[in-house]
């Protein structure tokens, strides 16, 4: 029981005075209480345990005490000290408690109070108690292996681990699948997987400990050893859902996606109606872009099971992903009629409809999500599409009363009003707006950013330059912030190679990114480079299609005299962007 606040302090006064009733056979007044039941295992452990278990667990033998006063008095030191924060006199005295007593749940509520004081020492005492004085506990022999885990003693750990296998009802694979999921929450997961290995060698025709063992290696990072305790287990029995599964996820960390699908269409031909095994496999497309593919595999599994709304929700993703609108709307509307999953349906329907140009209809729908994570989200979409339908000064009174639960979405409001005013053209409104923003909370980077760029519309070089070094003094890695500074250098200015430094560092972080190319090709031309300006700004367009890009590979083209390759460029900028000012400026240089 933890001792964090009053209210938690009542609950365990009034759980502590419980036991303590309970534990005395011969209280000097009041009714007569009837015991209270040992302590049940975790809720997730005990729904593995009553599949598999045909009968109950015997009751705990618990002992006769009379409560004296001294019994009395010492409980309540113990549950006052917890209450002051004391927890070294509240877990002696319950230990103490426990040794005259011999109750087993004040043994256990030592070893509870000890670990959340991560006093490990005491924990381990206590524990051991709980076991002497309650052998056949499930739940006190688990608690006495993680204290030797947590205290590096694996001889210990691996002996008590065994006896919870051993003495559980529920069978050995279950029970080494309990232990499992116990030391898969550790911290130290090399201590873990050292005490599972021990165990492996006693109960090495248990497949669930290669399973356990391989979830280990996992999380220590030794992928050879997680493969090879996996398909100890599949070689033994291989159309075992969870071991498929895992060994396709294994060989994916490791790169070998292709040979994981392989691996997983064959388990499904096998076993064609296992649904866990080919959703896996249907999110596994997805993820490698297969879409038609995935579509198939999630369309079966939807015809097995008509009414699964993870699987309506990811045919919708998949629709959107796809540009088949008519699909996506489909599957969202038949999920918007289940309460559950009503918000995020309606989410995604007004995403559908604003593609198709409707806004007014898409901030209707967008409106209807009242609730969890998508609804903070739809109130930034549709003060974006307010704009476009009662204008600017609407959509920001409209942002402006969306309520905030934290300082990142506070930061993000700020963000959304700021770009809706500098796509407006509003450059002075949005450089008071973004002041008075930092005002609120200094020195973020990400409201800093957002200035300078609003700072280089109006010519404020020097607020730019304030700005983004003020970012890259706290994050000197900051990939946007170098660009920035390199770009705006290199095209505002004649310090060429500072801006050169700059780029280099931001393209080294950022290889791929469309924008940092196009200022490495920008700055290549102003150094004089074409050749290599042509190359960057060529790869750049291939990245992004956008029109910036295009005016500069155009530009840097007409420099050269190669008007046919500019034209070139310069068409593929207009397909994107048809009335871009600058385009059609440079078109008119391209003709003869």
């Amino acid at each position: 029981m933890l001792f964090g606040s009053r209210t938690i302090y009542t609950m365990v006064a009034v759980s502590g005075l419980a036991i303590l009733v309970a534990a005395c056979g011969n209280p000097p007044k009041g009714p007569e209480k009837k015991p209270v039941e040992p302590v049940e295992p975790p809720a997730a452990l005990k729904q593995k345990a009553q599949k598999a278990q045909k009968k109950q667990e015997p009751k705990e033998n618990l002992p006769n005490v009379e409560l004296t006063q001294e019994l009395l008095f010492q409980l309540l030191v113990a549950e006052m000290a917890g209450y002051r924060g004391e927890l070294g006199i509240a877990i002696n005295s319950y230990l103490q408690a426990a040794v005259q007593t011999r109750d087993p749940r004040m043994a256990e509520r030592a070893v509870r109070i000890a670990l959340y004081a991560n006093d490990l020492k005491a924990a381990n005492i206590a524990a051991k108690l709980w076991v002497e004085v309650s052998p056949a506990n499930i739940d006190a022999r688990m608690m006495l292996g993680l204290m030797y885990l947590r205290t590096a003693d694996m001889p210990a750990a691996t002996q008590a681990f065994t006896q919870v296998v051993e003495r559980h009802p529920v069978g050995k694979g279950k029970a080494v699948s309990i232990v499992g999921a116990h030391l898969l929450r550790e911290k130290d997961k090399s201590a873990a997987l050292q005490v599972m290995q021990n165990l492996a060698t006693s109960y090495s025709d248990v497949l669930e400990i290669y399973y356990v063992i391989s979830k280990l290696a996992e999380q220590t990072g030794d992928l050879s050893i997680a493969q090879q305790s996996i398909e100890k287990a599949i070689a033994v029995q291989e159309n075992v859902v969870e071991l498929n599964i895992q060994y396709a996820r294994l060989l994916t960390l490791q790169g070998k996606t292709k040979q994981a699908l392989a691996f997983l269409e064959t388990a499904i031909e096998k076993q064609p109606e296992e649904k866990i095994l080919r959703l896996t496999y249907a999110r596994m497309l997805l993820e490698e872009r297969r879409f038609k593919d995935a579509r198939e595999q999630f369309e079966f599994l939807l015809s097995k099971s008509p009414e699964n709304e993870d699987i309506l929700y990811a045919l919708g993703i998949l629709g959107i992903q796809m540009d088949d609108l008519d699909m996506a709307e489909k599957h969202f509307l038949t999920l918007a009629e289940k309460d559950k999953r009503r918000d995020e349906a309606n989410f995604y329907l007004g995403q559908i409809v604003e593609r198709r140009g409707n806004l007014p209809a898409a901030v209707n729908l967008l409106k209807q999500v009242r609730a969890g994570s998508f609804y903070f989200e739809s109130r930034l979409r549709i003060a974006t599409m307010m704009v476009k339908t009662v204008g600017l000064d609407a959509a920001l009174d409209f942002l402006r009363n969306v309520e905030h639960k934290d300082e990142k979405q506070q930061v993000r409001l700020f963000l959304a009003e700021g770009e809706m005013m500098r796509e407006a053209g509003s450059y002075q409104r949005a450089m008071k707006h973004f002041d008075k923003s930092l005002e609120t909370i200094p020195n973020h980077t990400d409201l800093l950013y957002a200035r300078a760029l609003i700072a280089e519309k109006i010519d404020r070089l020097d607020i730019l330059m304030r700005d983004l070094q003020s970012i890259l003094d706290v994050k000197p890695d900051h990939a946007h912030a170098l660009n920035a500074l390199g770009y705006t250098l290199a095209d505002r200015t004649a310090r060429y190679n500072e801006a050169l430094k700059y780029i280099q560092r931001a393209l080294e972080l950022k290889p791929n990114d469309a924008s940092v190319v196009d200022s490495m090709g920008w700055v290549q031309y102003r150094l004089g480079n074409y050749d290599r300006s042509i190359s960057y700004l060529r790869r750049a367009l291939e990245l992004n299609k956008d029109p910036e890009i295009a005016a500069h590979l155009g530009e840097v083209l007409l420099a050269k005299g190669d008007k046919a390759g500019a034209y070139e460029a310069i068409k593929t900028g207009l397909e994107v962007s048809p009335d871009d000012k600058q385009l059609l400026e440079l078109l008119k240089q391209t003709q003869p």
